[in-house]
């Protein structure tokens, strides 16, 4: 009963920050309130301290309390690394955005199904024959960080690599709860990592 209601409470305020982001990224409408000045105030935080000082992180904040997530320095993670996604992995919008899309769609994941999760989209490479867009290396340092102060700046480097595009509700869960999922990050990634190595494309490159 009490796993049901843990369960229950987690997907509420993860439903909560997908939406609160979604309306952070949306492009302005002509008679609705624009959040572009958030969204670059956000972007310019260089630490979780300075997302502490930012009105957008305190209506996330305000958002999930009574979801059970009130721990602000996660909140902070949270809406610090979103303010820097532009959207999901394989989303229309994706083509529409740029130079990155180019990037996006040359991805081996994009021809079939995109990553579900960060950890396997980092496991997968931007084009095939290449390594994994974040390398074994860094990776492993990666998944060996336990303080989310110093785990912030790494996943907004990952972030930047996946092209600001990555799954968002599973970033939003692994930050929550960061410690508990390392390992499950560790598995998706060489489960990423070696399932591309193996295929055919990747064979003959």
């Amino acid at each position: 009963m009490g796993e049901s209601l843990e369960k229950s409470s987690s997907s509420a305020a993860i439903a909560a920050v997908h939406d609160w982001w979604a309306q952070l990224v949306k492009p302005p409408e002509a008679g609705q309130p624009s959040h572009r000045g958030e969204l670059a105030e956000l972007r310019r935080c260089k630490n979780l301290a300075e997302v502490l000082f930012v009105p957008a992180y305190h209506r996330l904040s305000y958002r999930v309390k009574p979801l059970g997530w009130k721990d602000p320095i996660s909140v902070a993670a949270v809406a610090g690394l979103l303010a820097h996604v532009k959207g999901e992995p394989g989303s229309q919008r994706e083509r529409l955005d740029g130079p990155e899309s180019d990037v996006q769609a040359a991805s081996p994941g994009n021809h079939t199904e995109p990553p579900k999760t960060v950890a396997g989209l980092c496991g997968t490479p931007v084009k095939p024959g290449l390594g994994p867009r974040v390398s074994e290396l860094r990776f492993q340092r990666l998944v060996k960080i336990k303080d989310l102060h110093e785990l912030y700046p790494n996943l907004l480097r990952v972030i930047h690599l996946a092209g600001e595009r990555v799954p968002v509700a599973d970033l939003i869960a692994s930050v929550r709860y960061w410690n508990r999922q390392r390992p499950e990050w560790t598995s998706r990634y060489y489960e990423a990592l070696l399932s591309s190595e193996h295929t055919p494309t990747a064979q003959g490159a």
